[in-house]
């Protein structure tokens, strides 16, 4: 008649059975095979996993980087909570670096002689705790227009000041900012590219302050620059037209600015 004895092991899941026999039989370890099978499969999963983790750090996915993502963290994050009021906000990106500046070269390469392209949107920020039940969105697109002759811009109907940004003109109210950038793409986009510009446009449905407070479209203005400065990073223009920060002075009409662009150069 055998007797048997289990003494726990240090090791989970195993134990140690000694066998007891008249003349026979030395203490003898067993493992349960169950729990054997379940180690052999976690281990795979914990190899697959750090393989995985090894790759991603070591080849990043440039083509999902995401500009509009990464505002709360860079200088244009402090001007979001600005001009939304607030520094609890979300984000939605419509297009990642790689898709905005794909879709805008198939705009490119689809654009009329005399034509102005459909907008590109990048991205929306939004207070996370909304004060009424419209949009109260910070939102920007871009598009193309002809170089030699751009659509005309309307006027706010609160008028509007009016910028040149290193050469770059600009216009903004409390609400509505644009920016035109000549960018100078790479390949067989270069010849297209030269006879258009870069439109960027901004829109701020959040804001319900004083309409004539010149600090905010000096805000708004800034923060279009910095977001186009990201979609031409991202299109690779070859001329790095928004390198520099922008020295940021309202003009009251654009002939002012323009004048102000031709004395600085």
């Amino acid at each position: 008649m055998e007797s048997r004895k289990t003494t726990p092991s240090n090791r989970q899941g195993i134990s140690q059975t000694q066998v007891t026999a008249t003349g026979e039989g030395q203490p003898q370890p067993t493992c349960d095979t169950r729990i054997r099978s379940r180690w052999k499969r976690t281990a795979v999963i914990a190899s697959l996993a750090l393989a995985a983790t090894s790759c991603t750090s070591e080849s990043p996915d440039r083509s999902n980087s995401d500009s509009c993502g990464s505002v709360r963290t860079s200088q244009e994050g402090e001007l979001v909570q600005q001009l939304l009021g607030t520094s609890e906000y979300k984000t939605t990106t419509f297009n990642t670096d790689s898709d905005l500046s794909e879709k805008l070269s198939e705009k490119l390469q689809a654009q009329k002689p005399d034509g102005t392209t459909s907008t590109v949107q990048a991205c929306a920020f939004s207070p996370k705790i909304r004060k009424t039940s419209g949009g109260e969105t910070l939102h920007v697109e871009f598009s193309w227009t002809p170089r030699a002759s751009p659509e005309k811009w309307g006027r706010a109907a609160d008028g509007a000041s009016y910028y040149n940004l290193n050469d770059v003109p600009g216009e903004s109210d409390e609400t509505l900012s644009r920016l035109r950038v000549e960018c100078n793409l790479p390949g067989e986009l270069n010849e297209s590219s030269k006879q258009a510009i870069l439109q960027a446009e901004s829109s701020n449905t959040a804001y319900t302050g004083d309409k004539a407070d010149k600090n905010v479209r000096d805000r708004q203005i800034t923060f279009l620059y910095f977001m186009t400065r990201k979609a031409t990073e991202a299109l690779g223009c070859e001329n790095n037209p928004l390198k520099e920060d922008p020295a940021v002075k309202a003009y009251s009409t654009p002939e002012e600015a323009a004048q102000a662009g031709n004395q600085s150069g």
